[in-house]
């Protein structure tokens, strides 16, 4: 394979992840979450604070969004290694990464259509901001099954030098079951199972971006020995 094109592909993760904590976390201020209990006043009152900065943020995040394709695609393109000619959870996990990423993309459209009219009703505003937040916390299947895909795909590698050590197999298999409290978000306001909680916000959250750095570490030893005479 193109040793170079699937560097490319592999550091486009590693820019995905600097440019949406860059927009998301430091320019649009999106980290701590509004809380769940916050009244619509106070919801109105955040997006119509520093609007320019909040949307400047949001949008740099959303092109971040951008970046995170081709990662997935270099990852899927190791499993076809793997899978030969019947790549099913290669597909599976292209799929379910790239609708991942929508769903990311999504949650950014929401946030940022809130501070399109800053000064609507409280109450729209609110709802906005809810659909965002929902989104981005409760959308539990399309990152499970790609954790489930790679996981499984990695863990059939039968060869006697592995493409990717069987550990990041297991390792995916575990950090994907980390989505699954998510689910109970709708029930809780307050507490480790709100949007903003332990359980289901900031360890999936962590969780994610870790597997992320993890992953990449790896896809770029594969590259580097393809390089190797």
């Amino acid at each position: 394979m193109n040793a170079t094109n699937q560097k490319l592909c592999i550091y486009s993760g590693v820019v995905f992840m600097i440019l949406f904590a860059l927009g998301w976390v430091i320019i649009g201020g999106m980290l701590p979450p509004i809380e769940p209990t916050a009244s619509a006043a106070e919801v109105a009152t955040f997006y119509q604070t520093d609007t320019w900065k909040i949307k400047l943020g949001l949008i740099l995040a959303a092109l971040s969004v951008t970046f995170y394709f081709p990662w997935v695609t270099a990852l899927s393109t190791q499993l076809r290694r793997i899978e030969g000619n019947a790549p099913h959870m290669a597909w599976t996990q292209l799929a379910s990464g790239c609708m991942g990423a929508i769903i990311i993309y999504l949650a950014l459209f929401f946030w940022l259509a809130a501070t399109y009219r800053p000064d609507r009703d409280p109450q729209i505003t609110y709802l906005i901001n809810d659909l965002g937040w929902l989104i981005f916390t409760t959308t539990v299947a399309p990152f499970l099954i790609q954790f489930i895909a790679l996981g499984l795909g990695l863990l059939n590698d039968k060869s006697a030098k592995p493409v990717l050590p069987h550990w990041l197999g297991f390792y995916c298999l575990v950090s994907g079951s980390l989505f699954l409290p998510a689910a109970f978000i709708f029930f809780f306001k307050t507490g480790p199972f709100a949007w903003d909680g332990l359980i289901t916000f900031w360890l999936p959250l962590t969780d994610f971006f870790v597997w992320m750095v993890v992953m990449t570490i790896y896809m770029l030893k594969v590259a580097n020995r393809a390089e190797s005479p």
